[in-house]
């Protein structure tokens, strides 16, 4: 009876302490977000299936030549990755999230007066990465993990649930807008959001809880960095090994969401209804984050992912063999990569901050993340270059579902938490 008694009140101890983060949190929740919602590289993965017809007709360019783009928004990513945790600790995070956002609309809205070909095209992916190198991610899940510890899971899948919007939404109204009014009312909608939808509320709610002083983000009193020095974590096999098969699953649940677009259209679905069946991964993607996120506070994080990042490599098997318009079919695939690409970015940072703390959080995960561009940006070269071969996706799908698997079997050699 004392021990049920004990257990119950540990339980309304835990929910009351998650409740007050929540309290204190949420306006980082709310801004991170609409934050990753207009975060670079996704968007511009996201939106590059439905672009894909539209320069193709105007330019000429081949699905090849505009594949290769987006290796150059991940050149641009692994630049800024490596710049922006030095860049937050010199000039403070909110005022370089500031001056990304406004720079990331201005390089959205001069693509379509500037473009000329395609090495302007490739030129600008690598500028929209970089210039908004403060709106990535990174910047706002260290934001949440500053005000967040008994709920960070699901305080990091809530935000990262931003990316899950975008790829709803983003690619059927570029697809509406591009119709409607021509392929340049697309980058001038994109050029909208940055500054004028996350901009006003960073200048409102962006800050830490060491600017409010103790006792503003849960019972940690400011919750004090702790964790391994950035050096340590760089000479840490386990730091190598996360880096390394999360990095394989980025890669490509990333490619497959590139070319999904195409690839439904090759298969005999028109514009429309492959934009619409792709938004769908946008929804299994917001929910796969949401119960990702609530797993990750209660249980064994890497066991987690090796089931999630099965997922997709199920879906890549399912899109082989789909040899006909079959709506159900490809609704199926897209819910799983969906699952898939909703895990990935949750369990990069809750696991880079679980098992090397938030002492060197934002250079660790900078590095982190730039090992998962590195291997995304060399990702779309192979694609490009076996499709031309091919003329066909096959063969790519083919390898991602043996790499998913293998990531799956890596994430569980993590071993248990470490205590920092």
């Amino acid at each position: 009876m004392n021990f049920a008694s004990s257990s119950s009140g540990a339980l309304k101890q835990t929910k009351s302490a998650r409740f007050l983060e929540f309290r204190r949190g949420w306006r980082a929740v709310v801004l991170g977000f609409f934050g990753v919602s207009v975060a670079p590289l996704p968007v511009f993965l996201y939106i590059f299936g439905a672009l894909v017809q539209p320069l193709h007709q105007n330019f000429g360019w081949s699905r090849a030549e505009l594949q290769i783009s987006i290796s150059f928004a991940f050149a641009g990513l692994i630049a800024a990755t490596q710049l922006v945790g030095w860049m937050n600790k010199r000039w403070k995070m909110r005022n370089v999230t500031v001056w990304s956002l406004i720079g990331l609309s201005v390089t959205w809205a001069l693509i379509p007066l500037m473009l000329r070909s395609i090495a302007y095209f490739y030129a600008f992916a690598f500028l929209l990465t970089f210039v908004g190198l403060g709106a990535m991610q990174i910047t706002w899940s260290n934001l949440v993990i500053l005000w967040f510890e008994r709920s960070r899971g699901m305080a990091l899948s809530m935000i990262l649930c931003g990316s899950g919007l975008a790829a709803a939404i983003f690619p059927f109204v570029v697809t509406w807008a591009s119709d409607r009014w021509g392929w340049q009312s697309a980058f001038w909608l994109m050029a909208l959001l940055p500054a004028g939808v996350v901009l006003p509320m960073t200048l409102q709610w962006f800050s830490t809880p060491s600017e409010h002083g103790p006792g503003q983000a849960g019972e940690s009193q400011g919750l004090a960095p702790s964790g391994v020095t950035f050096a340590d974590g760089m000479r840490s096999l386990k730091f190598w090994l996360l880096a390394i098969a999360l990095s394989i699953v980025v890669a490509c649940v990333l490619s497959m969401m590139s070319f999904c677009i195409p690839l439904f259209r090759d298969k005999g679905f028109s514009a429309a209804e492959a934009s619409k069946i792709f938004g769908i991964a946008g929804v299994a993607l917001i929910v796969g984050r949401i119960i990702v996120g609530y797993l990750l506070d209660w249980f064994w994080a890497p066991a987690i992912g090796a089931v999630v990042f099965v997922c997709p490599a199920v879906a890549a098997v399912m899109l082989v063999n789909l040899s006909a318009p079959n709506p159900t079919v490809a609704i199926l695939a897209m819910v799983l990569i969906g699952l898939g690409t909703g895990a990935e970015l949750d369990l990069g940072a809750y696991l880079v901050a679980r098992y090397f703390g938030t002492r060197e959080y934002g250079r660790l995960f900078g590095v982190h993340l730039g090992v998962n561009t590195f291997a995304s940006m060399i990702a779309p070269i192979f694609i490009s270059r076996l499709y031309k071969a091919t003329a066909s996706y096959n063969s790519t799908l083919s390898v991602i579902a043996v790499c998913l698997v293998g990531a799956s079997i890596g994430v569980l050699c993590l071993g248990r938490y470490p205590r920092h």
